[in-house]
């Protein structure tokens, strides 16, 4: 979305089609969790209170906010039980939070963390709450800050290393700390790693077609018509699939342990990047024991 390659259609989803999608999905697969957003702003939707309840029914549901759309019902969005609501941040600075989210306002940004911490305090909800920072060179210093007024309203807070998903090796164009020639260089380094996208994410449109992955737009499948084992043969022998995992992109984008301490070598963050490391190897151990 980002690059322009995909267009917004203006389109949302049918709680019909997202009910089938999510049937059909339980008997191919275990759903670990849902969320209800993919390259667009989820608070858009006229329905989306209604749409959280309806794949409740399937597995734990999540919604990932820029919080910069207004006059949002919060209260009824927090009362239809989501597991987790993400905001997204890239500045603690109006000028430099808008130069990541373009358009976006950080003081709505800031009524809407308010306005969730206050739905969820009324309602007595213990419900995952988290900003997620998206790390670039120009916005590093202000990420303390950011951390600190999360962390007053409820918001746990994570750092996530933006990059661009162009494995190529161009210009780094987004100001990525780690630009896709640096990821080139250092991802083929650590062999043997699965790409965790292809693998454990399934990325749907508004028309129920499965698209090559977040990074990928372009529809491989229509879900409701073929069978998942075959959705996956698409997307792995997809022609970007094999040359992002031989650029190395695909150990930047799953998170890799090296690359990740790469990074938070750049900027000091050792302590919390072992403690991301922690949780995440806790995630993939508590998974392991579950199948």
């Amino acid at each position: 979305m980002g690059r322009g390659d995909i267009a917004l259609s203006g389109q949302q989803m049918s709680k019909g089609l997202l009910v089938q999608i999510l049937t059909k999905a339980k008997r191919e697969f275990r759903i670990h969790r849902i969320q209800l957003y993919d390259v667009t702003e989820p608070t858009l939707h006229r329905d989306l209170p209604e749409m959280i309840r309806a794949a409740r029914q399937f597995g734990p549901v999540e919604i990932s906010t820029n919080g910069s759309v207004r006059n949002v019902d919060w209260e009824a969005i927090v009362t239809a039980g989501p597991a987790q609501i993400t905001i997204s941040l890239s500045g603690d600075i109006p000028d430099t939070h808008a130069r990541g989210h373009v358009g976006s306002n950080l003081l709505d940004v800031h009524v809407a963390m308010v306005q969730i911490d206050s739905a969820c305090r009324y309602q007595g909800v213990r419900m995952r709450r988290q900003v997620l920072y998206h790390r670039y060179p120009y916005n590093l210093a202000e990420e303390a800050t950011a951390k600190k007024r999360a962390r007053r309203l409820g918001f746990s807070f994570a750092g996530l290393w933006a990059s661009t998903l162009r494995p190529y090796g161009q210009e780094n164009i987004a100001g990525c700390v780690l630009s896709p020639s640096d990821a080139a260089w250092i991802g083929p380094r650590y062999p043997g790693k699965n790409c965790l996208v292809l693998e454990r994410n399934i990325n749907i449109n508004v028309n129920g077609e499965v698209t090559q992955c977040a990074g990928f737009g372009h529809v491989k499948a229509d879900f409701l018509k073929v069978p998942f084992y075959e959705i996956q043969l698409l997307r792995r022998t997809d022609p970007f699939c094999r040359e992002c995992s031989s650029s190395g992109m695909l150990r930047y984008v799953c998170r890799d342990p090296h690359l990740d301490s790469w990074n938070a070598r750049q900027v000091g963050d050792c302590w919390q990047y072992r403690w991301d490391r922690c949780r995440h190897w806790l995630f993939y151990l508590r998974e392991k024991l579950m199948r």
